[in-house]
């Protein structure tokens, strides 16, 4: 989607706001454009595959897990299972461009899931499934291995499918502003550069309906990298697709840490 510009007005740009955050930058231009958590709402653009590939990825690892269970080794079982669930964590993280060098696994768990990945009920019993080998010192039951091999399958495939489906374009706006299938007359379009990591956010006005974006006037441009507050919670979007009560989840959680 092409936005273009034919005046910059009112708010600080990427050119000449680089000591203000990216989050300042952005609560300042969507005060400007009067968005809030209850007038805005979000149009699905474009999508594709989002990826980082290991030589043993956590399909390789959970087949392991279900090979070791088949001839009865639990504690191997266990182990794979959890290890299919640390390789899925770090191939998400990584494919956002993260640096994962001496990051705890607390702190994985809980960025996956402020970034919306999986319902926070399943990453409860993530957590417990991983406790099993960290604090249990007896030999896991088959119970227990089957229970572990199943919430890393559930946690593989939940996580995947934002993966494969990742919305690398979307826009925000008022509901009441909306003038086509994909964008509204004053909007925040949002594009992920997956090869350097970084969101790409146009403050666009005065849009044109069945122009696929074209705006008359830029309020702003604001790069939002790993680094920056606001990035999980742009993820978060992200991964909400166009699922209704995942998007207004998002925009609470968003608007939440733009005002703190």
């Amino acid at each position: 989607m092409q936005k273009t510009s034919m005046g910059i007005r009112g708010v600080k740009t990427e050119a000449n706001a680089r000591h203000t955050s990216a989050k300042e930058r952005l609560k300042k231009i969507i005060t400007t454009m009067g968005f809030t958590e209850y007038n805005t709402i979000k149009l699905c653009s474009g999508g594709g595959q989002l990826r980082h590939d290991f030589e043993i990825n956590p399909d390789d690892s959970l087949q392991m897990g279900e090979d070791s269970y088949a001839k009865g080794e639990m504690p191997h079982a266990l182990s794979d299972a959890k290890r299919a669930i640390h390789s899925q964590i770090d191939q998400a993280l990584l494919a956002l461009g993260y640096s994962l060098d001496g990051k705890e696994m607390k702190w994985k768990l809980n960025l996956m899931a402020r970034c919306g990945f999986v319902a926070p009920r399943i990453m409860k019993r993530v957590s417990d499934a991983r406790n099993l080998l960290e604090h249990e010192y007896r030999a896991p039951t088959r119970r227990q291995v089957e229970e572990s091999l199943d919430i890393a399958a559930l946690f593989i495939g939940a996580t995947r499918r934002h993966l494969d489906l990742f919305e690398h374009e979307f826009n925000v706006g008022k509901e009441d502003e909306q003038i086509d299938e994909s964008d509204f007359s004053s909007e925040l379009f949002f594009h992920f550069n997956e090869e350097r990591h970084y969101f790409r956010v146009i403050a666009c006005q005065d849009v044109q309906p069945g122009t696929f974006g074209i705006a008359k006037n830029v309020l702003g441009k604001i790069r939002i990298g790993v680094n920056d507050e606001i990035f999980p919670e742009v993820v978060r979007l992200t991964v909400a697709g166009d699922h209704e009560g995942k998007v207004r989840q998002a925009l609470h959680e968003f608007f939440a840490v733009l005002a703190r």
